[in-house]
């Protein structure tokens, strides 16, 4: 993991599941330091602490905006990409806290958090026990003729995405929709699906 990203987290007394919060941005200018979105993840997890307690569950909230994942909505990071770290994040602490701990987790994401969330699910269904989208502002679609994180199409990597001198491939597309050129994304690998065929990933839209 990058060691200026930060985790905001709560671990009830007796953990069994891990629940991951994507937060918003709701500052338009982006003027928020890492310190000030460490400190928003924070209160996002204090809000949910009661329910944690009583659902036994582990509440992890990555610090996403900053220096190292302004393009989280589109699961960028400029030296590991958001839905990467969340993966790693998420396989740590549950190891960590969790006894024989599955490596599935629920995901609620709101606004810019909730477009990170419905991109993590289409490329991460497997992954997931649950999905909460509250008020997201677009959605992926199975377009492969569409640039990702709109659609399933490869895009070129810029600031946000990372580059080079950050570590990342040359030829890597972003979005993890694609391992190589030769790859098909994972809306054709899945027998031309696009949501997960095995069921066992629930899906909830909340407008807001």
């Amino acid at each position: 993991m990058p060691e200026s990203s930060r985790v905001a987290s709560f671990v009830p007394s007796v953990p069994a599941r891990v629940l991951v919060l994507a937060h918003g941005f709701p500052w338009l200018d982006g003027s928020r330091s890492d310190d000030d979105l460490a400190t928003y993840a924070q209160e996002a997890v204090d809000r949910w602490t009661a329910f944690a307690e009583a659902q036994q569950a582990l509440v992890v909230a990555p610090v996403f905006g900053g220096r190292d994942f302004g393009g989280y909505r589109a699961l960028f990071g400029r030296r590991t990409d958001a839905d990467e770290f969340v993966n790693a994040t998420v396989a740590e602490l549950g190891a960590k806290h969790i006894p024989r701990f599955c490596g599935r987790f629920s995901l609620h994401g709101h606004s810019a958090g909730a477009q990170f969330a419905a991109r993590y699910l289409v490329t991460h269904p497997s992954r997931l026990e649950a999905v909460v989208l509250s008020a997201p502002g677009a959605y992926p679609f199975p377009d492969p003729a569409l640039p990702w994180p709109n659609g399933m199409g490869a895009v070129v990597r810029d600031e946000l995405s990372g580059s080079i001198d950050d570590g990342k491939a040359p030829g890597r597309a972003a979005g993890a929709i694609y391992g190589s050129t030769t790859m098909k994304p994972l809306w054709q690998s899945r027998r031309r699906r696009y949501w997960p065929e095995d069921g066992r990933t629930s899906l909830h839209a909340v407008r807001g």
